[in-house]
């Protein structure tokens, strides 16, 4: 076992988002890690490359600085295939990303499906959104849908309906 990868697959889990979004040329995938401990990021960056942003809070200067890791582009698929065995709560998002990267990499411009990539992206903004159940889904839709270690078809049923909604 990679301890570093489990390590930052831990991080990922707790402290971390996989964000995808539709930008002007086309579709971009990051990992990012918020904290305001610098040497979570730092260790971060020197382990597995990235940026590093920091920012203070001009409503609140009285807040710590909060420091951020991101990793985008090319780098997103070396880090989520590195973390990809060891994530339990993003799992299903670092996928979905993994998926977006594989399409943007393999097509290079050429014979774009949008619309696949669209939906890719959709479903890690719908996982990422408080207060909604875990889903696991592939690309027909939501197969199996727990809340903790307890799953039933009710819990399916909801989740079929607010992604219908949001569709």
């Amino acid at each position: 076992m990679n301890e570093k990868a489990a390590y930052l697959a831990g991080i990922i889990d707790g402290e971390g988002t996989v964000y995808a979004q539709r930008i002007r040329s086309g579709f971009n995938i990051r990992v990012y890690v918020v904290s305001t401990d610098v040497r979570l990021i730092r260790w971060l960056e020197q382990n597995f490359g990235g940026l590093v942003y920091s920012r203070q809070s001009k409503l609140h200067p009285e807040w710590k600085t909060k420091w951020e890791w991101v990793v985008d582009k090319a780098g997103t698929t070396k880090v989520l295939s590195l973390v990809l065995p060891y994530l339990i709560i993003k799992r299903e998002q670092a996928e979905l990303g993994l998926a977006l990267r594989h399409d943007i990499e393999a097509r290079k411009g050429r014979n774009i499906d949008k619309a696949y990539r669209t939906e890719l992206c959709e479903k890690i903004s719908f996982l990422n959104q408080r207060g909604w159940l875990a889903t696991t889904t592939k690309p027909s839709g939501p197969e199996t849908v727990c809340d903790s270690l307890n799953c039933n078809d009710d819990k399916v049923a909801e989740v079929e309906e607010t992604a219908t909604r949001l569709q």
